[in-house]
């Protein structure tokens, strides 16, 4: 894979392969640490999670790449990329349900790896899937933004950032005042 490069418009930075496409990024709680999740559209389609160290917080032109790990593409299209705050955790939307990596060392890609496909938080009645989610504070709270539908999809977990277990429905959001 081809090294990030300004391409001058904007002062925009990207991967120089045309077929690099980028679905996400956290930072750890400092911004000396960034994950960006990328899709390499090759055939077959390849998912990877990058982790990058960041010589100033937050400002990706100072990041070198440390380590990545490829993943799966179970449910297809993987996007809206999400972080436990303790580095474990990640959560990626597919087409049909959420991807869950969990790694047993925290911020460290080359630990052991578990992936599991979650459906508990899509609608298969609806033909609904989780377009983006994002956590409360604590991780005690799912929210999810459907492909279909006008209501935000709330969900109590037993265990904060796992969706994997412990997922209960809780009340809809339908509107905000």
């Amino acid at each position: 894979l081809k090294p990030v490069r300004k391409t001058g418009e904007n002062n925009q930075y990207r991967y120089a392969d045309d077929d690099l496409f980028y679905r996400g990024i956290v930072f750890n709680s400092d911004g000396t640490t960034a994950f960006i999740h990328v899709y390499l559209a090759t055939s077959p389609g390849t998912n990877y999670l990058w982790k990058f160290t960041l010589d100033t917080p937050y400002i990706l032109p100072t990041a070198t790449r440390v380590q990545t790990v490829t993943l799966s593409t179970n449910g297809g299209y993987l996007g809206s990329l999400r972080m436990s705050p303790d580095g474990t955790t990640f959560q990626m939307c597919t087409s049909s349900a959420i991807l869950q990596v969990e790694f047993a060392t925290g911020f460290d890609l080359t630990s052991t790896k578990t992936e599991t496909v979650i459906t508990s938080v899509c609608d298969p009645s609806t033909n609904s899937y989780t377009r983006m989610g994002v956590f409360n504070s604590d991780g005690t709270k799912y929210y999810a933004f459907p492909s279909t539908g006008t209501a935000i999809k709330v969900f109590d977990l037993s265990t904060a950032y796992d969706l994997s277990t412990g997922v209960t429905a809780g009340t809809d959001i339908t509107s905000i005042s």
